[in-house]
């Protein structure tokens, strides 16, 4: 799992230096992370371009990296 990470980041960084807009999608990646790790991949995603995070549990607050948390609740999507 952490090599799939490594590669689609490294993938997303190589098209964001070359000018292109970048949109990275990560499907509950966070649940194989602990919390340091958890914490340097929303940073470094952040630093990379957009980012779609899907996880269980909320997303670590990183100092410069804007995020907006929203979550499902009775089949509706809200803020969290």
């Amino acid at each position: 799992m952490v090599t799939a990470i490594a590669l689609k980041l490294g993938e997303a960084a190589m098209l964001a230096a070359d000018g292109h807009g970048v949109t990275v999608l990560l499907d509950d990646v966070l649940s194989e992370l602990d919390d340091s790790r958890a914490a340097a991949l929303v940073d470094l995603v952040g630093r990379i371009g957009q980012a779609l995070v899907t996880s269980t549990r909320p997303l670590p607050g990183v100092p410069g990296v804007a995020c907006a948390s929203l979550r499902v609740e009775g089949g509706e999507v809200v803020p969290a």
